[in-house]
């Protein structure tokens, strides 16, 4: 553990070592049926005679926590995992609470945490469940939770990134398996085997071990505009963190429709964050659906395979039959769906672009859509 304490992660754990877990009801345990929370279950994983601290105020805010946070520091330790924020993006959703200010609190225990001479661990929050009475859609908890990787970065701390544990699109059946199933619970906090998974990975963390994959922060244009001119700048900042084995920078790549985009595609970066930044017309064809490929230097090393956004290009058409949106039916079309001609929605190799009455099955009636427009361009 002094490992991380030095900021060596790799190196591996050394001795036993006092941690102060600080946040809300997901600190407290609020939804394990077994009453043990995540504290508890760390403390057994940790090296012999470590100590982890239980400083959960369930309910709590981020400015409350603030105003708390000297008093906790006064018991002492050696780290403090601070996982905090989810009460506040209930107030940043309704407009009450901005994403600048919640950050702001963060920041400041920060500061006071290394001030009294303990290092700072930082924790993003976990989503929403969809039952949640604001944010089931995790729009300003996602947004949210970008901001803190930048925090993470910028301040040079260990990160814990919870969200992408948990994250739905990620993690299917993400609220059946790991959810408390209360129904009045309105914002989503995790039952027993959750909270096994969260301890899991703040064991890696504190423990020196590599188990975390490279995320994405907030990009630009975002996730929401169904439409984006032809001449729009891209811009995707991908993290590693101070606690990682770093970015392998040879191996962050964007990825347009398939084709791993070097025309008109920069990244500018270091082993904690690259920044893949884009603008050209060709590459983004008539519709764009981009994706995003990394990894790190652990070994084996953790990967990043995730979709982002589909966009629409301004003054486009998809012909019918154009399955990669390069603007053309052509051969590599053709070839494409002749390979996957027959299978049905339960075979692995279907896909649903190739499908183009999404009827289920790759056959004749497909075939026949694409050689209709084959040779055509909406160029």
């Amino acid at each position: 553990m002094t490992a991380l304490l030095v900021g060596c992660a790799m190196a591996g754990p050394t001795a036993a070592v006092k941690v102060l877990a600080f946040g809300d009801s997901l600190t407290a345990g609020t939804g394990d049926e077994e009453g043990l929370g995540y504290p508890r279950r760390l403390e057994k994983k940790l090296d012999e005679g470590s100590e982890v601290v239980n400083l959960g105020e369930p309910g709590e805010r981020t400015a409350i926590g603030l105003s708390r946070i000297e008093s906790a520091l006064r018991v002492g330790g050696d780290v403090l995992l601070l996982m905090e924020g989810t009460n506040d993006v209930s107030a940043i959703f309704t407009g009450e609470l901005s994403i600048e200010s919640t950050l702001a609190n963060l920041d400041a225990m920060i500061s006071k945490t290394r001030d009294a001479g303990i290092e700072a661990v930082l924790s993003s929050i976990i989503p929403r469940s969809p039952q949640a009475k604001r944010d089931r859609h995790n729009r300003t908890t996602a947004t949210f939770v970008g901001e803190l990787r930048e925090l993470a970065v910028g301040r040079d701390l260990s990160f814990a990134d919870a969200y992408d544990i948990f994250d739905p699109e990620i993690v299917p059946g993400y609220f059946a398996d790991y959810y408390d199933q209360d129904p009045k619970d309105v914002v989503g906090h995790l039952n027993a085997a959750g909270y096994e998974k969260l301890t899991d990975a703040f064991a890696d963390l504190l423990n020196g071990i590599d188990s975390q994959p490279p995320v994405i922060g907030n990009f630009e244009p975002g996730p929401l505009p169904n439409e984006i001119s032809g001449s729009s700048k891209i811009t995707i900042p991908v993290y590693d963190f101070k606690n990682g084995s770093g970015l392998d920078l040879r191996k962050t790549q964007l990825l347009i429709n398939g084709n791993v985009v070097t025309d008109g595609t920069e990244s500018d970066g270091d082993a904690t964050k690259v920044v893949l930044t884009h603008r050209g017309s060709k590459a983004l064809g008539c519709r764009a659906v981009l994706r995003v490929i990394a990894q790190d230097l652990a070994e084996p090393p953790n990967i990043l395979n995730r979709g982002i956004a589909i966009y629409a290009i301004t003054g486009r058409t998809v012909l019918p039959g154009d399955v990669n949106f390069d603007c053309a039916v052509d051969g590599v079309d053709l070839v494409g769906l002749a390979l996957r001609f027959g299978l049905d929605s339960a075979d692995p190799g279907y896909g649903l672009i190739w499908d183009l009455n999404r009827d289920g099955v790759i056959d004749e009636i497909d075939l026949e859509t694409l050689s209709a427009n084959f040779g055509k361009s909406s160029l």
